[in-house]
C-alpha cells in the first residue's frame, strides 16, 4: 500500500495527490507529504517510531481522516439540499406574490433574500459608555494630528468606504428611487450588518476629522460629548452602541463612512441591475433569519419571517402562505 502510494505521487498520510511545490519534506521521499500542516506535523511527530508502530499510527490516523471527510461530505450534501429547498420555496412565494399583485409578473420584479438583524433592546451599560468614550478620545486625538480631513493620506484604509459612498451618491443622483428602495430593504432587515459595531461604531480618524471640520469651535472634549449625547438609553443587544429599534442614533453626517457606504451583496446586485436596465425594478423580498443556508449549520432553522413587495413608496407586506 505504501509503495503504491509513493509510486502514485500521493501524500504519505492523507493519500491525496501531490503537487511539485509540496512534495519535498527534508529531502526524504519516503515521507513525502502534501502541504497540509496536519500531514506534515504527523510525519514530524512519528517518523522516528519503529516501522510497525509507525504503520499502526498511520493507519489509525488515515481512518480518522476518512471519517472526517465522509462527515464533511455528508454535511455539505445536507447544506446543498437546504439551499435547493430554500430556492424552491422562494420561487413559490414569488409566484404567490405575482398573483396577489396584478401586473407584477410583467414588471420583472427582483427576487431578493434579506437577513434579519437583532431586535432585543437592552439598557446601555456604564461600561459600554466608558468603552465608547475611550474610543472617541483615541480617534479624536489621532484626527487632531491632521489640519483637516483632506490632509489624511489617500492610502489610509478609511478612504476606501468614503470613495465607495461617493460612487453610491452618483448612482442615486441618477436613480433616486433606487436609494429609496435600498433604504426600505435596510429598514426591513433592521441592521444585521450593524452587529459588529460594538462600542466603536467604526468611527475612524477620517470620519472624526470630518465632524471636527464641520464644528471648528468645539474642542476635543466637546466633540466627544457631541457623540456621547447621541447614545440612547437603550440599544440593540449585542450590536453597535448606536443601534436602536428605530435605526442608528447618529445622524448620517456623524456616522462612520463605512456605515454610510455599506450595502449587503443582494442590495448591491439589485443596484447594479437597475443601473444596467436604466429602470427602477420592484423587489420581492423574502426575509429569513439568515441570508443563506450556505452560511449556517444544516441543523439551524432558517424560516421565512416576512415577505414584502418593496417599491420606492415603501414595502407592502404579504400574509404568510398556508401550508
Amino acid at each position: 500500500m505504501d509503495d503504491e502510494t509513493l509510486a502514485a505521487g500521493l501524500c504519505r498520510v492523507c493519500e491525496t495527490p501531490l503537487f511539485n511545490s509540496a512534495i519535498p519534506r527534508k529531502d526524504d521521499e519516503t515521507f513525502a507529504v502534501c502541504a497540509s500542516f496536519e500531514c506534515g506535523n504527523f510525519i514530524e511527530r512519528h517518523r522516528n517510531l519503529p516501522i510497525n508502530l509507525f504503520q499502526s499510527q498511520l493507519q489509525f490516523h488515515r481512518e480518522q481522516l476518512r471519517e472526517r471527510r465522509l462527515a464533511r461530505a455528508e454535511n455539505e450534501a445536507r447544506i446543498q439540499a437546504r439551499i435547493v429547498e430554500e430556492e424552491a420555496e422562494n420561487l413559490r412565494l414569488l409566484e404567490a406574490a405575482q398573483q396577489a399583485f396584478p401586473g407584477l409578473s410583467q414588471q420583472s420584479a427582483s427576487l431578493m433574500v434579506i437577513p434579519t438583524g437583532r431586535t432585543r433592546m437592552v439598557p446601555v451599560s456604564s461600561e459600554r459608555i466608558e468603552n465608547y468614550r475611550a474610543h472617541l478620545h483615541k480617534v479624536i486625538a489621532e484626527a487632531r494630528s491632521f489640519a483637516c480631513a483632506s490632509d489624511i493620506p489617500q492610502d489610509d484604509q478609511n478612504w476606501a468606504p468614503r470613495e465607495k459612498n461617493r460612487r453610491h451618491e452618483n448612482v442615486f443622483r441618477d436613480q433616486p428611487e433606487v436609494e429609496l428602495v435600498s433604504d426600505h430593504l435596510c429598514g426591513m432587515c433592521k441592521g444585521a450588518c450593524c452587529s459588529s459595531g460594538r462600542d466603536h461604531a467604526y468611527l475612524s480618524p477620517l470620519s472624526m476629522r470630518r465632524t471636527m471640520d464641520e464644528n471648528p469651535a468645539l474642542d476635543d472634549d466637546q466633540i466627544a460629548a457631541l457623540y456621547l449625547s447621541r447614545v440612547s438609553k437603550g440599544s440593540i443587544e449585542g450590536a453597535c452602541i448606536n443601534q436602536t429599534s428605530s435605526g442608528c442614533s447618529l445622524p448620517k453626517e456623524m456616522r462612520a463612512d463605512i456605515c454610510n457606504a455599506y450595502f449587503c451583496d443582494p442590495i448591491l446586485e439589485y443596484q447594479r441591475a437597475c443601473a444596467a436596465s436604466a429602470e427602477v425594478l420592484p423587489v420581492f423580498a423574502v426575509q429569513r433569519e439568515y441570508l443563506s443556508a450556505a452560511t449556517i449549520s444544516p441543523d439551524t432553522t432558517n424560516e421565512v419571517l416576512a415577505t414584502a413587495l418593496v417599491r420606492s413608496s415603501g414595502p407592502e407586506f404579504m400574509d404568510p402562505l398556508e401550508d
